[in-house]
């Protein structure tokens, strides 16, 4: 079953926007400016995804003035209604900071020891007189004592040893140099994506999706109008994704949600039944949050895979 698109995409209000942006503006400025007043006015209708894209441009000061504290109610705002990356961004707010306040230690000086003196006026030791005769006697006493001496009590000189050699240092191996980063949303952005059977992608810049990117991290994606039918059923739809947290291994987020504008068959327009590459889609009316996350990784830029909690990997091909 391959999805049919309508004729007629003047319609497609959504799509269109972006696609008017970008011929109209004059200078990347104008465009960003343009980018914020969109999302700013979906905010201010209740989008929780738009509000989080306004608390980001508030904190980053892209497409406005930067100012934190309005920054800080969108993200309030965004949370209050179950936004998770909202969420996300006012729990590190709030963590407490790390405590830092060890008292530095300073080593004590040793008392210098106290200098003595030399004594004044030292003994001079007296001299002995002696006689004669016992100079004499003390000289034979010396002699035969020297004559009594045993050569096998002297003991033997003790050989020198040689001083033992230290052992040579090895130079340690050197770390495996790190593999150089991949600019993952380069790379997303810079290519068209397909999925199964060569269709094009609904979550990635395709032929059916358009892409901008709304700050520095963070991309934003909107299908075309799609219509999936089967013999007695049909729904028609658009998919908003969301490309974020893009790590230096090609690893990044993508949060995808849909919206059904329409749905045909009395009790048989079951969207599962009807499903391709994504899954998730409900048989309700509206935007279906909070949506369906995956963890991406792109290859060599031509192939990239993403996985879901409990989904089957689904792979893409880009050209």
């Amino acid at each position: 079953m391959r999805p049919r698109f309508p004729k007629n995409l003047g319609a497609l209000w959504l799509f269109a926007l972006f696609l008017a942006l970008a011929p109209c503006a004059n200078a990347d400025g104008e465009l960003q400016t343009r980018i914020f007043d969109y999302f700013m006015g979906r905010a201010l209708k209740g989008d929780r995804n738009a509000q989080y894209v306004v608390a980001e441009r508030y904190e980053t000061g892209l497409g406005t003035a930067k100012n934190i504290v309005k920054a800080h109610e969108w993200y309030v705002k965004a949370a209050e209604q179950g936004h998770e990356l909202a969420k996300e961004k006012l729990d590190k707010r709030n963590a407490p900071a790390a405590s830092n306040n060890e008292e530095t230690m300073l080593p004590v000086k040793a008392a210098a020891p106290a200098v003595t003196g030399a004594k004044d006026g030292a003994e001079r030791p007296s001299k002995m007189k002696k006689t004669t005769a016992a100079k004499t006697v003390d000289k034979k006493k010396q002699i035969e004592k020297t004559a009594r001496v045993d050569p096998a009590a002297t003991p033997p000189a003790q050989p020198v040893m040689a001083p033992i050699p230290a052992p040579l240092a090895t130079a340690s191996p050197s770390p495996p140099p790190e593999p150089a980063p991949i600019d993952a949303m380069g790379l997303v952005m810079g290519a068209k994506w397909t999925g199964n059977g060569g269709r094009p992608a609904e979550i990635l810049p395709s032929d059916l999706t358009g892409c901008v990117q709304a700050n520095a991290t963070e991309t934003v994606c909107f299908s075309e109008k799609i219509i999936r039918e089967s013999d007695n059923a049909a729904v028609t739809y658009v998919v908003k994704s969301t490309l974020s947290h893009f790590a230096r291994d090609g690893g990044f987020t993508l949060n995808y949600v849909f919206n059904v504008l329409r749905l045909r068959g009395a009790g048989e327009a079951n969207p599962a039944s009807l499903a391709e590459e994504l899954s998730g889609m409900t048989a309700t009316l509206g935007w279906q949050d909070p949506g369906i996350r995956l963890q991406c990784k792109i290859g060599d830029g031509k192939t990239l895979t993403c996985v879901g909690s409990g989904q089957r990997a689904i792979r893409f091909t880009g050209y």
